[in-house]
């Protein structure tokens, strides 16, 4: 900067640092911004990726808790009145069936549940 300048230099100088100065201060908002933005939309992706997490834990955790009879694929609901909708376990393997849909159609559930009842997978595997 020259030491002697006029007036009219000098508020042009000083309005060209002053405009530099807001020019750096804007760029700086502008980047907190973009900054604030996109920790906005991390959390918002964070916020749907644990919902969808916890949806599919939900859905899995209910298709778990859910059997269903080996033979006719309709679910096995354990308090039913009826013999013939009781449900029964293979002894040979993990799957379950309704007692109608078993060879043991026509005993009561108590008689069949007193037996091992064996699935006629298992029984044709064995021959």
């Amino acid at each position: 900067m020259p030491l002697a300048i006029s007036y009219e230099a000098w508020r042009n100088y000083i309005k060209a640092k002053e405009g530099a100065k807001q020019k750096i201060l804007d760029e700086r908002q502008q980047r907190k911004n973009q900054i604030a933005k996109r920790k906005e939309d991390q959390a918002k992706k964070k916020l749907e990726m644990v919902k969808r997490r916890e949806a599919f834990r939900e859905k899995r955790k209910q298709k778990k808790n859910k059997i269903q009879c080996a033979e006719c694929q309709d679910e096995l609901i354990s308090d039913v009145e009826e013999d013939d909708l009781k449900n029964i376990g293979c002894n040979g393997c993990p799957r379950w069936y309704h007692l109608k849909r078993t060879t043991e159609c026509g005993k009561s559930y108590v008689d069949v549940a007193i037996e091992k009842y064996v699935c006629h997978l298992c029984i044709n595997e064995k021959d």
